[in-house]
């Protein structure tokens, strides 16, 4: 009987954790572009109530090109976001993607409203596929416009690397972070190195990325497996009680 009682629940403290998160699916292919494929130099998209703004930056500007400046967003025919950045034409091939070809690197600039977890990717083209994962973990955000990939700092900490990210459907990324600020992109290994990966030939095209936030806001996505443990010692006990004034 008491083995049942702890089976429930635990299924239960389970399931509770798992309706702590709500998913949200960002697809970038019903972003308003125009008739020359351009959306603009920022993206902005809804999900109930939360908001997301886009930016793309590269390293284009400066003494030998190394201060980060915004470049224009735009949306391929195969439902791919890419970067044009201030060294670009949108007719470069793969420049106009986000690539880290010609000593500079794109990423995406995420910014949301509230904190959650990047939690998937999508690519809806790409070439190599090396990319470069940050979250910003400090207090105060002041944007990244005119530093340099080498001096973000500590507050943006990697979350994930990924070798030879694949295109046609989302994967997952390897974050337990909540935060309101990611940079997405191509691999860089400032941030990080790994045996199999490789800088100066990645590029892709961005089809969406999946987010995870708690349904009762803060910055914790799901509870830690412990307290998912501790919730169901507390029914055990609780049943134990029961059983034994009913004995």
């Amino acid at each position: 009987m008491l083995k049942r009682i702890l089976s429930a629940s635990i299924l239960f403290t389970v399931g509770i954790g798992n309706a702590f998160a709500i998913t949200d699916t960002w697809d970038f292919s019903t972003l308003t572009k125009d008739r020359n494929n351009l959306v603009g130099p920022e993206l902005n998209m809804t999900s109930g109530a939360i908001t997301l703004n886009g930016k793309g930056y590269a390293d284009t500007t400066g003494g030998r090109d190394k201060y980060l400046e915004q470049g224009d967003l735009y949306l391929w025919g195969n439902g791919g976001l890419g970067l044009v950045n201030q060294d670009e034409n949108r007719t470069d091939n793969p420049g106009h993607a986000f690539d880290n070809r010609n000593g500079d690197t794109d990423m995406l600039l995420l910014s949301f409203n509230t904190a959650v977890t990047l939690t998937g990717l999508d690519l809806a083209w790409g070439t190599d596929t090396d990319m470069s994962i940050l979250a910003f973990g400090g207090t105060s955000f002041t944007g990244i416009e005119g530093l340099t990939w080498g001096t973000l700092g500590s507050d943006w900490i990697p979350q994930d690397n990924l070798q030879a990210a694949v295109s046609g459907g989302y994967q997952s990324i390897n974050s337990n972070t909540a935060s309101k600020y990611w940079l997405v992109g191509a691999y860089n290994s400032i941030f990080g190195r790994g045996d199999n990966l490789r800088g100066g030939n990645d590029a892709m095209k961005l089809a969406g990325i999946q987010t995870e936030r708690s349904q009762f806001g803060g910055t914790t996505s799901v509870p830690e497996p412990s307290s998912i443990l501790l919730m169901a010692l507390a029914f055990l006990g609780l049943a134990r009680s029961s059983y034994k004034k009913r004995s």
